[in-house]
Protein backbone atom coordinates (compact mmCIF):
# COMPACT_ATOMS: atom_id res chain seq x y z
CA UNK A 1 0.00 0.00 0.00
CA UNK A 2 1.38 3.48 -1.15
CA UNK A 3 0.99 5.99 1.37
CA UNK A 4 0.39 9.43 0.29
CA UNK A 5 1.05 12.79 2.01
CA UNK A 6 -1.41 15.23 1.95
CA UNK A 7 -0.91 19.34 2.09
CA UNK A 8 -3.36 21.70 2.46
CA UNK A 9 -1.68 24.80 1.60
CA UNK A 10 -1.11 28.32 0.06
CA UNK A 11 -1.08 29.17 -3.43
CA UNK A 12 -0.01 32.40 -3.57
CA UNK A 13 -2.30 35.92 -4.70
CA UNK A 14 -1.57 39.11 -4.94
CA UNK A 15 -2.67 42.24 -2.91
CA UNK A 16 -2.42 42.80 1.15
CA UNK A 17 -3.69 40.87 4.09
CA UNK A 18 -7.23 39.35 4.02
CA UNK A 19 -9.35 38.32 6.75
CA UNK A 20 -9.19 34.79 5.69
CA UNK A 21 -7.28 33.16 3.02
CA UNK A 22 -7.61 29.76 2.69
CA UNK A 23 -6.22 26.55 -0.27
CA UNK A 24 -6.07 23.13 -0.05
CA UNK A 25 -3.98 20.97 -1.57
CA UNK A 26 -2.92 17.13 -1.91
CA UNK A 27 0.12 15.32 -2.65
CA UNK A 28 -1.00 12.65 -4.85
CA UNK A 29 0.44 8.79 -5.42
CA UNK A 30 3.06 9.36 -7.42
CA UNK A 31 6.85 8.55 -7.09
CA UNK A 32 7.95 12.21 -6.73
CA UNK A 33 4.61 12.58 -4.22
CA UNK A 34 3.78 16.00 -6.86
CA UNK A 35 1.03 18.20 -5.47
CA UNK A 36 -2.38 18.06 -6.23
CA UNK A 37 -4.48 21.16 -5.89
CA UNK A 38 -8.15 20.38 -4.26
CA UNK A 39 -9.44 23.77 -3.20
CA UNK A 40 -7.82 26.39 -5.21
CA UNK A 41 -6.80 29.90 -3.91
CA UNK A 42 -10.06 31.61 -5.01
CA UNK A 43 -12.30 29.18 -4.59
CA UNK A 44 -15.85 29.52 -4.51
CA UNK A 45 -16.95 27.91 -0.50
CA UNK A 46 -20.26 28.37 0.96
CA UNK A 47 -20.70 31.34 3.50
CA UNK A 48 -22.97 32.09 6.77
CA UNK A 49 -22.76 35.76 7.61
CA UNK A 50 -22.62 35.41 11.33
CA UNK A 51 -26.00 37.18 12.07
CA UNK A 52 -27.34 34.24 14.19
CA UNK A 53 -26.75 30.23 14.41
CA UNK A 54 -25.77 28.50 11.02
CA UNK A 55 -27.70 25.55 12.34
CA UNK A 56 -30.60 24.73 14.30
CA UNK A 57 -31.82 22.23 16.28
CA UNK A 58 -28.00 21.07 16.78
CA UNK A 59 -25.41 23.98 16.37
CA UNK A 60 -22.67 21.87 15.33
CA UNK A 61 -24.32 20.27 12.36
CA UNK A 62 -22.48 22.93 10.15
CA UNK A 63 -19.44 21.54 11.08
CA UNK A 64 -20.41 17.86 9.30
CA UNK A 65 -20.66 16.51 5.92
CA UNK A 66 -23.94 15.73 5.76
CA UNK A 67 -25.17 19.47 6.44
CA UNK A 68 -27.27 20.95 4.14
CA UNK A 69 -25.76 24.34 3.14
CA UNK A 70 -28.22 24.90 0.24
CA UNK A 71 -29.19 28.36 2.06
CA UNK A 72 -25.78 29.38 2.85
CA UNK A 73 -24.76 31.99 0.03
CA UNK A 74 -21.90 31.70 -2.46
CA UNK A 75 -18.12 33.31 -1.58
CA UNK A 76 -15.06 33.57 -3.44
CA UNK A 77 -11.79 33.11 -0.99
CA UNK A 78 -10.41 35.70 0.23
CA UNK A 79 -13.08 37.22 2.84
CA UNK A 80 -12.98 40.08 4.01
CA UNK A 81 -13.60 43.58 5.16
CA UNK A 82 -11.97 46.62 5.61
CA UNK A 83 -9.09 45.38 3.41
CA UNK A 84 -7.49 46.09 0.36
CA UNK A 85 -7.91 43.62 -1.47
CA UNK A 86 -8.88 43.25 -5.72
CA UNK A 87 -10.79 40.00 -5.52
CA UNK A 88 -12.77 37.67 -2.99
CA UNK A 89 -15.57 38.70 -1.01
CA UNK A 90 -16.22 41.47 1.04
CA UNK A 91 -18.73 41.62 4.08
CA UNK A 92 -19.09 45.47 3.54
CA UNK A 93 -22.06 44.72 6.68
CA UNK A 94 -19.81 43.11 9.04
CA UNK A 95 -18.26 46.02 10.78
CA UNK A 96 -19.89 46.36 14.57
CA UNK A 97 -22.86 44.28 13.25
CA UNK A 98 -21.35 40.48 13.42
CA UNK A 99 -18.37 39.57 15.19
CA UNK A 100 -18.13 35.54 12.71
CA UNK A 101 -18.73 34.10 9.69
CA UNK A 102 -18.52 30.64 8.55
CA UNK A 103 -17.44 28.78 5.78
CA UNK A 104 -17.83 25.36 4.46
CA UNK A 105 -16.49 23.59 1.19
CA UNK A 106 -16.62 19.99 -0.06
CA UNK A 107 -13.23 18.29 -1.19
CA UNK A 108 -12.23 15.01 -3.01
CA UNK A 109 -9.84 12.78 -1.20
CA UNK A 110 -8.19 9.12 -1.49
CA UNK A 111 -8.33 6.66 0.42
CA UNK A 112 -7.27 7.58 3.98
CA UNK A 113 -4.96 4.71 4.69
CA UNK A 114 -2.68 5.96 2.23
CA UNK A 115 -2.62 9.56 3.78
CA UNK A 116 0.40 10.18 6.25
CA UNK A 117 0.77 14.11 6.69
CA UNK A 118 -2.09 16.64 6.15
CA UNK A 119 -1.04 20.44 6.56
CA UNK A 120 -3.56 23.45 6.71
CA UNK A 121 -2.21 26.86 5.75
CA UNK A 122 -4.16 29.64 6.68
CA UNK A 123 -3.48 33.40 7.10
CA UNK A 124 -6.82 35.04 9.48
CA UNK A 125 -7.57 38.01 11.70
CA UNK A 126 -8.21 37.66 14.45
CA UNK A 127 -8.95 33.82 14.45
CA UNK A 128 -10.43 30.55 13.32
CA UNK A 129 -11.24 26.94 14.01
CA UNK A 130 -11.50 24.31 11.08
CA UNK A 131 -13.48 20.95 10.91
CA UNK A 132 -13.21 18.12 8.80
CA UNK A 133 -16.18 15.86 8.43
CA UNK A 134 -17.58 17.48 12.20
CA UNK A 135 -13.63 16.78 13.67
CA UNK A 136 -11.62 19.31 14.95
CA UNK A 137 -8.32 20.08 13.05
CA UNK A 138 -6.79 23.12 13.79
CA UNK A 139 -7.22 26.66 15.41
CA UNK A 140 -5.79 29.83 15.60
CA UNK A 141 -6.45 32.49 18.38
CA UNK A 142 -9.34 31.32 19.68
CA UNK A 143 -9.57 30.39 23.42
CA UNK A 144 -13.16 29.24 23.58
CA UNK A 145 -13.34 25.42 23.00
CA UNK A 146 -16.79 25.11 21.38
CA UNK A 147 -17.07 28.89 19.52
CA UNK A 148 -20.06 29.80 18.85
CA UNK A 149 -21.03 32.97 16.24
CA UNK A 150 -21.13 35.14 19.57
CA UNK A 151 -17.77 34.47 20.36
CA UNK A 152 -14.50 36.07 20.20
CA UNK A 153 -11.15 35.79 19.12
CA UNK A 154 -9.04 35.70 22.09
CA UNK A 155 -6.42 38.27 20.69
CA UNK A 156 -6.08 40.25 18.02
CA UNK A 157 -3.97 39.06 14.82
CA UNK A 158 -0.20 40.50 14.57
CA UNK A 159 0.62 42.75 11.99
CA UNK A 160 1.54 42.10 8.87
CA UNK A 161 -0.80 39.14 8.47
CA UNK A 162 1.41 35.68 7.81
CA UNK A 163 0.26 32.36 6.65
CA UNK A 164 1.01 29.83 9.47
CA UNK A 165 0.92 26.05 8.83
CA UNK A 166 -1.72 23.37 11.05
CA UNK A 167 -0.43 19.85 10.77
CA UNK A 168 -3.85 17.50 10.97
CA UNK A 169 -4.00 14.96 12.48
CA UNK A 170 -5.20 11.37 12.88
CA UNK A 171 -6.70 11.71 9.75
CA UNK A 172 -7.35 7.98 9.39
CA UNK A 173 -10.10 8.76 11.79
CA UNK A 174 -10.93 11.89 10.31
CA UNK A 175 -10.97 11.72 6.19
CA UNK A 176 -13.51 10.05 4.30
CA UNK A 177 -12.43 7.90 1.00
CA UNK A 178 -14.07 10.30 -1.78
CA UNK A 179 -16.10 13.60 -0.46
CA UNK A 180 -15.49 15.54 2.39
CA UNK A 181 -16.00 18.68 4.58
CA UNK A 182 -14.26 21.66 5.56
CA UNK A 183 -15.88 23.96 7.79
CA UNK A 184 -14.31 26.87 9.30
CA UNK A 185 -15.43 29.35 11.68
CA UNK A 186 -13.33 32.92 11.42
CA UNK A 187 -14.04 35.21 14.71
CA UNK A 188 -13.11 38.80 15.33
CA UNK A 189 -11.34 40.08 18.49
CA UNK A 190 -14.10 42.59 18.95
CA UNK A 191 -17.10 43.92 15.98
CA UNK A 192 -15.23 47.08 15.67
CA UNK A 193 -12.18 45.16 14.43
Amino acid sequence: MTKVPVAIRHIPAPGPPSCLALALALLAASPLGQAVTLIDYGADWKLWRGKKTPSRPDYWAWTKAEHDDSDWESATLPVFFGEKVTDGTELEDMKSRYNSFFLRRKFDAPDPDTVTSMTLRAKVDDGFVAYINGTEVARYNVETEKPKYTSAASKAASEPLRFRNYALKNLGEILLDGENTIAVIVLNQRRTS
